[in-house]
């Protein structure tokens, strides 16, 4: 009997290529995600910081603290809007990874079937054939003494 060969073979090694691209793609996507976190809080941070300088006051003090307020406050609202894009491209690369493991996991099941009907047709050639050694063994001239 032949051996084994899954005809499906080159269409799994390219959902194998799709699912280790989607597992990049996420990572990559995680990482953007937690760097536009950790942005977003050192932002945060800064502007919990922001303080009226010491000394006596005066308007143009006021007005510094007003603007660099309003500065900080756009900052950590442009970085909300980031960390919000990265969760949602986590969430896009994740269903992509997902539905890349799935195809890849349905042809690796379709390949386990095939392997096993296989084995179990090349089982059966075996055991016909050691039959019939058997069978003409026992039935030449002098088998079975």
């Amino acid at each position: 009997m032949r051996a084994f060969r899954f005809r499906l073979e080159s269409v799994a090694r390219v959902r194998e290529h799709q699912q280790r691209a989607a597992a990049q793609r996420l990572a990559v996507a995680a990482r953007d995600l937690r760097l536009a976190q950790r942005r977003r809080e050192a932002a945060r941070q800064a502007t919990i910081r922001l303080a009226y300088p010491d000394g006596p006051g005066d308007a143009a003090a006021l007005h510094w603290v007003h603007e660099q307020s309003d500065r900080m406050a756009t900052i950590v609202a442009l970085r909300e809007e980031r960390v919000t894009a990265a969760e949602a491209g986590v969430h896009t690369a994740r269903q992509s990874f997902l539905e890349a493991e799935r195809r890849r996991t349905a042809l690796h099941r379709l390949e386990a079937r095939q392997r096993d009907r296989w084995q179990r047709e090349a089982d059966r050639a075996w055991a016909s054939e050691l039959d019939d050694m058997a069978t003409v063994r026992f039935s030449a001239p002098g088998g079975a003494s």
